[in-house]
């Protein structure tokens, strides 16, 4: 099937408009993103709505820009309709705005270049996070510190563990742009912000994920071999990695009591996953889980869903999870035929830390979803042309049908 000549017609403004567009709008909402999992102001959901919304609708206005984008007509059915369902089955069923701002970004982010969004991003992130953090060390915001033995510094957020994990994407998204010329001050830098907010925050598992991010970095910019094993297993390991991850999840929660060894490595996360499975059950659609993650609350009483691959499955439901999995084989695929070693490696690193952790559902963390809609929407050319240069699209006679 052709392709369709536009999404809008045939003549339009510079697709560089909406990159532009779509960015200023996607910078706005992660402010608000930030503002909301910070101490900066209590009631953020309610003090700060008016800048989701308008983040939300400038990126939605980008589509009135797309007109030079060509897409895979059929493809591009599939794809929104499978974003309709996520947003419908989020505010119906599961009552979790994940999805439907993820929905949203998603759809607006067809013919947007990643590299360009990177650009901005990077540098925007290191901001909120520096900023956040600094603030709370000077006394300007709530720093509060866990009553658990252990001392752990929040750091301005809600959860001692947001600091770390932002650093750990941050770095995700550094290795991804910059791949092998990436700085080796920025490395450093790195090292030390990561082993600062360990010191801080005593949460171990971004720590050890940061930690591995940039050893494979190292091993990908010196070393041929891993980089020819990274092609070798990217297309076959990307398409059965997230399930078979999910499924290792789920048995572990069926079997580790808790307080077992294993429960006790991952704190205490099986346990918490087999109370999910027992009470709730996966079903077809998505679910309202009532979760119970009060900072000054009882430890007997806590109760949520920490891994993303769980939460997933059981709060957004069978074909939410189904859906998920077939666009991440697809990107895969996409990133295996483009030879792009440093940002398949990455991806395997997003999918890990969804085995105890629940920000690769999150865009604003996992930015990388950003790269589902190119990889089903457009041609192998087209998608590498998304992925890290400037946004040119071909003319109809002068490229063929990859």
């Amino acid at each position: 099937m052709e392709y369709f000549k536009s999404l809008y017609g045939r003549e339009g403004k510079s697709p560089d408009l909406n990159t532009r567009i779509f960015i200023t709008g996607f910078l706005i909402w992660s402010v608000f993103i930030v503002l909301y999992w910070s101490t900066v102001v209590p009631d953020t959901a309610h003090t700060f709505r008016i800048i989701r919304l308008l983040g939300m609708a400038i990126m939605l206005a980008s589509f009135l820009f797309k007109k030079n984008v060509q897409v895979r007509p059929w493809q591009f059915v599939v794809l929104m309709a499978s974003l309709i369902f996520l947003a419908i089955n989020s505010f119906l069923f599961a009552h979790d705005s994940i999805t439907i701002d993820l929905s949203i970004v998603l759809a607006s982010s067809i013919g947007v270049n990643f590299a360009s969004i990177l650009d901005y991003y990077i540098p925007l992130r290191f901001f909120e996070l520096a900023s956040v953090v600094i603030a709370a060390r000077l006394g300007f915001i709530n720093d509060e510190v866990s009553g658990d033995g252990r001392n752990r510094h929040n750091l301005g957020f809600y959860w001692s563990s947001f600091a770390p994990y932002m650093l750990f994407f941050l770095v995700l998204l550094c290795v991804q742009r910059y791949k092998g010329k990436l700085s080796g001050w920025v490395v450093l830098g790195s090292l030390i912000v990561n082993q600062y907010l360990f010191y801080m925050t005593d949460t171990k598992t971004p720590y050890l994920l940061t930690l591995l991010a940039i050893f494979v970095w190292f091993t990908l910019k010196y070393s041929s071999h891993i980089r020819h094993l990274v092609m070798l297993l990217g297309k076959p390991l990307g398409i059965v990695l997230f399930p078979v991850l999910t499924v290792i999840n789920v048995f572990l929660s069926l079997t580790q009591a808790k307080g077992s060894v294993l429960d006790k490595m991952v704190a205490g996360r099986f346990a918490l996953g087999n109370t999910a499975l027992s009470d709730y059950g996966v079903g077809i659609f998505g679910q309202r889980i009532f979760a119970h993650v009060h900072p000054e609350g009882p430890l007997e009483s806590y109760f949520t869903i920490d891994s993303g691959l769980l939460r997933l499955l059981i709060q957004f439901g069978m074909i939410a999870f189904i859906l998920y999995c077939g666009a991440l084989a697809i990107l895969m695929i996409r990133l295996a035929n483009e030879g792009d070693v440093f940002t398949i490696s990455v991806v395997f690193l997003v999918i890990l830390s969804g085995f105890s952790d629940p920000w690769n559902l999150y865009v604003d963390f996992d930015v990388f979803l950003l790269l589902i809609p190119a990889a089903i929407v457009f041609h192998q050319n087209d998608f590498a042309r998304q992925l890290n240069k400037p946004t040119i699209f071909r003319s109809e006679q002068s490229e063929r049908e990859v």
